[in-house]
């Protein structure tokens, strides 16, 4: 078994020998990854330069060598682990270790603007302190746009598309079991499609409730003036409700007749376009 055949859902993997940019977005740029490790790579190199530099007059290369990397895997070995990454234990145990687990694009965009990080493009001539700071605002103020796009368009799907079709649903499966019970009045044999019938009007329900809260969410994150704290909400508090929204119409999808839908279905997306 290759080493490249685990963690195939990181976007940014090592395997080995070397990083791996995965899938990104039709509008997603592998550029800025790709300038930070080299960054990074270069400015260990020149650590690395100049301690062979210093330590070459007193030892030989084999010395120097074997030196370094017993004192670089001391320094940096609680990086290193070759167990199963996708265990909750792994989350305790680096957290134990001090490492960071940063869970969103939130939680990491502050690192761009850590003073080692600022220091390290100033050093190595990429970035000046202010290009990092206007990066990080630049960021910001696309997550945010980003979210408000999405969470607009979601509000809009549900009120315009979906809930209109449910609701026709519901009505023409409600006088279809009406009719038809009137055809076998003494004979309980509806009771699965009652039961479906109650299903998709609790999840309709529930989607407008989400819906509702959405549109609150939505109006308290654009009243916020500082842009990071925006952010923060957005990820905190709005995102979340945008995706139990969706869970609820993806119920609804799997317990409506698919040619009635009103928008493409996955297995449209995925097989039929």
């Amino acid at each position: 078994k290759d080493i490249s055949d685990r963690n195939r859902t990181s976007p940014m993997a090592f395997t080995g020998n070397k990083f791996e940019f995965r899938m990104p977005g039709s509008s997603a740029s592998p550029a800025t990854p790709m300038f930070v490790l080299n960054t990074i790579v270069a400015d260990v190199l020149k650590e690395y330069c100049e301690y062979f530099e210093k330590e070459l007059k007193n030892k030989t290369v084999k010395e120097a060598v074997i030196a370094l990397v017993k004192d670089r895997y001391n320094k940096h070995k609680r990086i290193i682990f070759d167990g199963n990454g996708y265990e909750e234990k792994w989350v305790e145990e680096a957290k134990k270790r001090g490492l960071s687990n940063l869970k969103n694009t939130v939680e990491g965009l502050p690192a761009l603007i850590e003073e080692e990080v600022i220091q390290l493009f100033e050093r190595n001539s990429v970035l000046s302190r202010s290009e990092s700071l206007s990066r990080f605002h630049v960021y910001v103020e696309r997550y945010n746009k980003q979210c408000n796009l999405e969470i607009s368009t979601g509000i809009k799907i549900v009120r315009n598309q979906v809930y209109p079709f449910v609701i026709k649903y519901i009505s023409n499966l409600s006088k279809s079991i009406h009719r038809s019970r009137k055809i076998f009045p003494d004979e309980d044999l509806f009771q699965y499609d009652i039961g479906i019938l109650k299903d998709i009007i609790l999840l309709k329900n529930d989607m407008l409730i989400l819906t509702d809260k959405l549109e609150e969410n939505l109006e308290k994150a654009i009243k916020i003036q500082d842009l990071y704290q925006r952010a923060k909400f957005y990820s905190n508090e709005v995102l979340p409700t945008l995706e139990n929204l969706r869970e609820k119409v993806d119920k609804l999808e799997e317990k409506i007749a698919t040619d009635a839908w009103p928008i493409p279905s996955y297995y449209d997306l995925l097989f039929n376009l």
